[in-house]
């Protein structure tokens, strides 16, 4: 977007000059056409600079996020390397290989990489408040404990003050 707009804004801008030149060359004394026409090519310039810092902040931006990235992969790349290397010398010290686990190079954020199975039935379970057994009975018995102790902290201070 940036570009597309610097590259319109050069056009415009080498239009306007354009138009002022040949005017200029053309020898007529006209200075109210000159006043419209310096201002436009005046217009078209402050636009253009503005499109030009426009676009070296997302030109730096760009490369900001590329250089991150191209980071993140040779961060992956050689953690995956590691990780094949101790697979392997695991493998060559004896290890049964069916015992640990494999070696994945897929990306889980893809589509394509199946979900772990029963997480969206307990996600929405979760969302939608219905929680097993074990939770229910737990809530039921932190919230008996907190009645109770009120109750006795009322009796407390009930009998407190009947005493003094």
């Amino acid at each position: 977007a940036a570009i597309a707009e610097y590259n319109a804004r050069m056009d415009a801008f080498s239009a306007a000059n354009g138009k002022l030149n040949a005017f200029l060359a053309s020898g007529v004394n006209d200075s109210a056409t000159e006043t419209r026409l310096r201002d436009a090519a005046d217009r078209a310039e402050a636009h253009l600079k503005r499109a030009t810092v426009a676009l070296a902040k997302a030109k730096a931006a760009y490369d900001d996020a590329l250089a991150k990235d191209l980071a993140a992969v040779a961060a992956y790349n050689k953690a995956l390397q590691t990780y094949k290397d101790v697979y392997n010398e695991a493998v060559a010290a004896g290890v049964n290989p069916a015992l640990l686990p494999p070696v994945v190079t897929s990306d889980p954020l893809d589509p394509k990489v199946p979900a772990v199975p029963g997480l969206k039935h307990a996600y929405a379970s979760a969302m939608s408040g219905k929680f097993g057994k074990e939770a229910k009975a737990a809530e039921a018995a932190a919230k008996q404990g907190k009645d109770t102790k009120a109750s006795a902290q009322q009796n407390n201070n009930a009998n407190g003050a009947a005493a003094g």
